[in-house]
């Protein structure tokens, strides 16, 4: 009987313990940790808003955001109002050097040139945050940019052969299809002698998606780009939405219909990609195939860095993949909104739109354009967005 005894009892306080334990871990993850943070930084003399539990400064953010977003914007104002409202009132309200919470986790502000040269230049020391997100959200954030140190440095030697400045020169053609379609498309919507409006920014995006399916896949695997270009703005959106949320571990476990979206198009996404990677593979290793998309470069520098070094450096289909996304990501709305902006200010200095025009018809002419006759556009490279 009190051996019977004994052994519940232990079997008691393992449990009590377990259940303390595990309460100890998320009241550090949810409240400690943080509040720790937060110690550290006014030590140093930062200021900011104290810490609020789970959320932090993201419900006040948002509020402050979708705001800024309400009101239409002028020429002459201030751009940051618009773009970063949030960190713009927390400046004025803390100071330059000052800190801010996007949910658990504090984000600097660092204003003083030197002090933003030194994060800069001792990446070994300041390292990203996106592990910091809700796990999830790795479908998208993904690739070299989600590496550190040695892991990143190996990998940034394979990828940036492949952005070799002969290789960038290769793809101008790439640009060139994709942008004389889309003025052949505002040609028709124009008649003759009249005018109409155009969607701009909307047809921008599809110039940038398909150039960047261009360079990236090549131009046979041109239309198979555009499917993954879309499912990436999808799940794009997706992953801003889960940013922005209150992170809850455990949540992206959950069938939720958002849950369930993500994966079902990056299931999708990494399908489509291993085809274009199988069949490019297969061309590269029987010496059928020479394209100068960025794919089929990453794809034979890793088959040299494999003769030259060995297995041991060998990038997997998984990581290509991810570096796949990575390469369409980035080349998304950052070059559509580069361009827009352009116009945008063309239109607003018509006289700098005169002179780089006339430059263009000076040099190039009817030509199509090549790498000589771009790199005497003077005029037209002190405006464009490169």
């Amino acid at each position: 009987m009190a051996v019977e005894l004994t052994f519940k009892s232990v079997v008691s306080y393992g449990l009590l313990s377990l259940i303390f334990y595990w309460f100890y871990k998320v009241l550090d993850w949810a409240w400690l940790k943080p509040k720790r943070y937060e110690k550290i930084l006014r030590s140093q003399g930062l200021k900011g808003n104290p810490y609020r539990l789970l959320t932090g400064d993201q419900q006040e953010s948002g509020a402050i955001i979708k705001e800024a977003l309400s009101k239409p914007i002028g020429f002459e104002d201030d751009l940051s109002k618009r773009l970063i409202p949030h960190i713009r009132k927390a400046v004025q309200t803390h100071g330059k050097n000052s800190f801010m919470w996007v949910g658990r986790i504090p984000r600097v502000l660092v204003t003083d040139p030197d002090l933003v040269r030194e994060v800069l230049t001792k990446y070994y020391k300041f390292h990203k945050n996106l592990h910091d997100h809700d796990p999830i959200t790795r479908v998208l954030l993904t690739g070299v940019g989600m590496l550190e140190g040695e892991p990143w440095a190996a990998r940034r030697k394979i990828i940036k052969s492949a952005f070799f400045f002969e290789k960038l020169k290769n793809m101008l053609p790439a640009f060139y299809i994709s942008t004389i379609e889309m003025i052949d498309k505002w040609d028709k919507t124009i008649p003759a002698g009249g005018s109409a409006e155009v969607e701009v920014w909307e047809d921008l995006r599809v110039l940038s998606g398909d150039v960047t399916a261009r360079t990236l896949f090549g131009e046979e695997f041109k239309e198979l780009g555009g499917i993954i270009y879309d499912l990436l703005q999808e799940l794009n959106l997706l992953t801003m939405e889960v940013i922005r949320s209150v992170y809850i571990p455990g949540w992206r476990f959950l069938p939720t219909k958002r849950n369930n979206r993500m994966r079902a198009i990056d299931k999708e996404i990494r399908e489509r990609v291993l085809e274009i990677i199988t069949k490019k593979k297969k061309q590269i290793l029987s010496g059928e195939h020479t394209g100068t998309d960025f794919l089929s470069t990453l794809l034979e520098c890793n088959l040299n860095e494999i003769k030259e070094f060995g297995k041991n450096v060998e990038m997997s289909l998984e990581e290509i993949i991810k570096e796949c996304k990575l390469f369409f990501l980035a080349g998304q709305d950052t070059t559509a909104s580069l361009v827009t902006w352009t116009l945008v200010f063309l239109c607003r200095f018509p006289e700098w739109q005169r002179r780089a025009r006339e430059e263009v018809l000076q040099i190039i002419g009817d030509k199509k354009p090549d790498y000589d006759g771009i790199s005497h556009l003077k005029t037209v490279s002190l405006v464009s967005p490169g």
